[in-house]
């Protein structure tokens, strides 16, 4: 577990969810995805099949790909080292910059949590010049994002009614729920718009600017 963190004030706390919300990292995950589901033997996906596979949550798709609990582990591995390798590839969310700006000069704390390594993000946000986050968690647990949250809400004494978690996966708004705070699902991610929806989060967000708009009209 990494934790950056620059203090904070009694103040809104924003919690965005990385890959898929901020980072614009799908199309190189489907890249490394595709290669590994070729070294494990399973047969090509087209894009419409993979297209599919946005409406499965994470615990549905390892069970549709037959994927072992011992191999899972190895996988993972494996692909984080891939995306760190071919990290300059990752461009930041068209539009989202001057979304982070405005939410910083109004005042609000914007952190991040991300399985993804501190040395990963922090090379991410350097890249893309991205300078307006108070704070940076990392935890590589794969299905625990409620604990993880509800962690690093009690360590910081932050008013639940306060927090905002922004993700793109069934299991931000599942993990969000369990932690008693508001859910922000965006389109853009991982998870279909569809099956965001199914999950019924406190709001969707189409592009960037909803989430602006969203943000500043509740307390």
């Amino acid at each position: 577990m990494f934790l950056c963190y620059n203090g904070l004030m009694d103040k809104k706390i924003i919690i965005f969810d990385f890959d898929g919300t901020i980072a614009d990292s799908m199309p190189l995950i489907v890249s490394i995805f595709k290669n590994m589901a070729k070294k494990e033997g399973a047969p090509e996906f087209s894009d419409a099949q993979i297209e599919e596979m946005r409406n499965l949550s994470a615990i549905q798709l390892i069970k549709k790909l037959k994927i072992s609990k011992f191999r899972l582990p190895f996988i993972m591995r494996s692909s984080r080292k891939k995306f760190r390798e071919r990290l300059s590839e990752v461009k930041i969310i068209p539009g989202i910059f001057p979304v982070l700006q405005e939410l910083k000069r109004k005042g609000c704390s914007l952190g991040i949590l991300s399985s993804n390594s501190l040395k990963t993000i922090n090379s991410f946000l350097n890249n893309n010049k991205l300078d307006c986050f108070d704070f940076i968690y990392s935890d590589r647990s794969l299905f625990g994002k409620a604990g993880i949250l509800k962690k690093l809400i009690k360590k910081y004494k932050f008013d639940v009614n306060s927090v905002f978690y922004i993700g793109d996966e069934i299991r931000d708004i599942e993990a969000a729920k369990k932690a008693g705070i508001r859910i922000i699902a965006v389109s853009w991610g991982m998870n279909s718009r569809k099956s965001l929806l199914e999950n019924k989060p406190d709001y969707l967000a189409e592009n960037p600017e909803d989430l602006f708009r969203f943000l500043l009209k509740n307390n």
